[in-house]
């Protein structure tokens, strides 16, 4: 992970299988040095743009397990795949507004459900 002093960021890529009715999901565990508040980006392939996706997540000191899936209709996930290689792209976003701090993530897992 990069750390930008107040913000430190995660990028990553996985390819899964995927029907028609899935939603897209990341799984991840994670803490930090300090309480900090966690935002999960997935890429849109048909606008070419990364959107956040759930609520933001509060993190804390002690590891966290957290899942994230888009919400609405069966199907919903089908913008974050890319149909010719079942690829997906997830952006992990760390802040906190007035220190610097560390992130730990021993688990991120990308895929559909």
């Amino acid at each position: 992970m990069k750390s930008l002093g107040l913000l430190c960021l995660a990028a990553l890529s996985a390819t899964s299988p995927v029907s028609s009715s899935d939603l897209a999901r990341i799984q991840i565990e994670t803490k930090s040095s300090l309480s900090t508040t966690l935002r999960v980006y997935l890429y849109n392939w048909a606008t070419g743009i990364y959107g956040q996706i759930g609520s933001n997540i509060s993190v804390g000191t002690a590891d966290g397990f957290f899942e994230v899936k888009t919400s609405g209709s069966p199907g919903s996930g089908t913008p974050y795949i890319r149909p010719s290689d079942k690829r997906m792209k997830a952006r992990l976003e760390w802040t906190h507004g007035t220190s610097s701090f560390n992130a730990f993530a021993d688990v991120i897992e990308v895929g559909v459900r």
